[in-house]
């Protein structure tokens, strides 16, 4: 049965690949510990991910809020990305970012 409203949302990493040597060990890490496999994406990637999905463009929502993160350094890397122009945060640095999709 369909039902109207609701909404999808994913939260993961966008990692441009001028950066993935900073995230290719704690990717390993995790993978030996947990048995996973992760695929470092940039936000390009996301972006076609999303359109061949069939989602809007607007359902891809970067952000750097990094008040969760536990890790000093990446929590000071996030307290240096939020203060660039928005726009340029997901071609340039490791972000996070968000899928979020409006059920019809």
């Amino acid at each position: 049965m369909h039902r109207p409203g609701g909404q999808f949302v994913a939260i993961d990493h966008s990692v441009q690949a001028h950066f993935r040597w900073l995230f290719n060990r704690t990717a390993g890490a995790r993978a030996a510990e947990h048995g996973i496999q992760e695929a470092l994406l940039s936000f390009s990637d996301w972006r076609r991910i999303v359109a061949k999905a069939g989602f809007p463009r607007r359902s891809l929502v970067p952000y750097a809020d990094t008040t969760y993160v536990p890790d000093p350094l990446f929590a000071l890397a996030g307290r240096l990305v939020s203060r660039l122009p928005a726009p340029l945060r997901p071609e340039l640095v490791p972000i996070g970012m968000m899928i979020v999709f409006d059920k019809q």
